[in-house]
């Protein structure tokens, strides 16, 4: 077995040997049907891994893989595609497709960045990682995405090594982040955007996902005006009822504010480990709630080095008089209270949200809704 690769990230040659999907998926569902060997596959070499990876990537994709399978697939090959810097050949884009179309990047992140280009004539963002010793990181978030398709996600198209030593192409969003679309259309109808993020987040929760970094800079807005989620590289599987464990090390200075208080402070909820789960999720919807009415970060007036003591304190935003000609009424009032509860199981689905969410949406006549003054708000 041979590798092209590209600095960190390797694409596998095709195999001389491929298994047949159909003839093997018996024999697939049994070696995984226990801890023991599923550890035995997370052991195989490099020689051995690429056929197995080029598997189960086709079980994470294939159209009638039954939805416990597929979880179980796809928390495999995330770990094994992290843990031998591969990524399953699909995942592969036709460089002389792919242009970028300038010489500065529109975006930058804490370990990438973004630029404008084009594949097969059609926009596409291509996300450059900065950081490329390690290239775990990056081929769990391609794998991960490639299998998420909803109209409020953001498309994934593949990864490409001939422009930057490693990115990630996905869809064009024109408007940005909801942050910067608001900013532009400040009269937008704000719960039809808000349930679209939470039809987003309720779709990785059915796919036993969590997406783990939930925040106004990982919303982004299509041609079409509508939210779809980005930014995956901290999703992580929760099948089983297995939920992945973070530190609080990991919580960026810009993700801490929108970060629920079992995350911070894990032996305060009787957790061994820090714990993303649905229901922090939840949590951070919640501030993207509050975020998406006001134009400000949650304790957008606190000090970065206070905040955490705010949120372990149970100190939450106060309602802002000013958001209610902007559709923030008691409803919605109340679901943000309810998300942001300091004890997680007190927290609503994401589901029932969705529910008052589109009650509330119906209702709103989006021709009432009136342009803020100032954005973001003037708050008092």
């Amino acid at each position: 077995m041979e590798f092209i690769q590209f600095e960190i990230v390797h694409f596998p040659q095709p195999a001389h040997f491929q298994p047949s999907y159909d003839e093997t998926l018996d024999a697939y569902s049994l070696a995984t049907s226990s801890e023991d060997h599923i550890s035995r596959i997370l052991q195989l070499g490099a020689t051995e891994v690429t056929s197995m990876i080029e598997y189960i990537d086709e079980i994470v994709n294939g159209v009638e893989t039954p939805i416990a399978l597929r979880r179980q697939s796809l928390d495999l090959l995330r770990k094994l595609c992290g843990k031998h810097g591969i990524v399953p050949k699909s995942c592969k884009l036709d460089s002389q497709e792919l242009q970028k179309l300038s010489d500065h990047a529109v975006a930058s992140g804490g370990f990438a960045d973004i630029w404008q280009g084009t594949y097969q004539g059609q926009p596409v963002a291509l996300k450059a990682f900065r950081i490329y010793n390690d290239g775990h990181a990056f081929c769990k978030e391609a794998v991960v995405w490639k299998a998420l398709r909803h109209r409020n996600i953001t498309r994934f198209y593949g990864v490409d090594s001939s422009i930057f030593p490693v990115c990630i192409v996905s869809e064009w969003m024109p408007w940005g982040t909801i942050i910067a679309f608001l900013k532009e259309r400040p009269g937008a109808n704000r719960t039809m955007l808000l349930v679209d993020v939470a039809e987003g987040l309720k779709y990785l929760h059915d796919m036993g996902l969590v997406h783990g970094d939930l925040k106004g800079f990982n919303v982004l807005i299509n041609k079409q005006e509508r939210a779809c989620l980005s930014d995956f590289g901290l999703v992580a599987l929760s099948y089983d009822n297995r939920l992945p464990i973070i530190t609080t090390a990991s919580v960026t200075a810009m993700s801490l504010r929108y970060t629920a208080p079992e995350i911070l402070d894990p032996e305060h909820y009787g957790l061994e480990k820090a714990h993303c789960s649905p229901k922090s999720d939840v949590y951070s919807f919640s501030m993207v709630m509050w975020e998406v009415f006001t134009g400000h970060a949650p304790f957008y007036n606190v000090s970065h080095y206070a905040v955490s003591r705010q949120i372990i304190f149970g100190n939450r935003p106060q309602r802002p008089s000013e958001s209610t000609a902007l559709g923030l009424d008691d409803d919605i009032w109340s679901i943000m209270q309810s998300g942001w509860q300091d004890e997680p199981l007190q927290r609503p689905s994401i589901e029932s949200t969705i529910g008052v969410l589109k009650q509330v949406s119906d209702r709103t006549n989006p021709g009432q809704l009136e342009f803020p003054q100032k954005w973001p708000l003037q708050m008092n």
